[in-house]
């Protein structure tokens, strides 16, 4: 992909990001264009191909914390817990 492309890639997608960051009401819209930035892959295939992934990541993440907050409560014990179950599995 040339330099041109990729440019107006990222700058159209961090544009719409925080715009429909903004229209929903997000306190901190500028971080939707930061984590649009960081997305914008070469391909198409490749970008949905990482976005599932981290989705994936993120659901396993919160199924862990969910489980580990409500058996331990909420104390360094369950955060350590957490990252003891997720960081390998991920």
């Amino acid at each position: 992909m040339r330099l041109l492309e990729r440019t107006i890639k990222i700058v159209l997608a961090a544009y719409f990001a925080i715009i429909l960051a903004h229209s929903i009401g997000l306190a901190y819209s500028s971080s939707a264009g930061i984590i649009a930035i960081l997305s914008i892959l070469d391909s198409r295939k490749t970008t949905f191909k990482v976005a599932w992934q981290r989705l994936f990541s993120v659901l396993l993440a919160f199924i862990i914390a969910t489980i580990a907050f409500l058996v331990f409560g909420y104390s360094f014990l369950s955060l350590a817990i957490f990252l003891l179950a997720y960081v390998p599995i991920s």
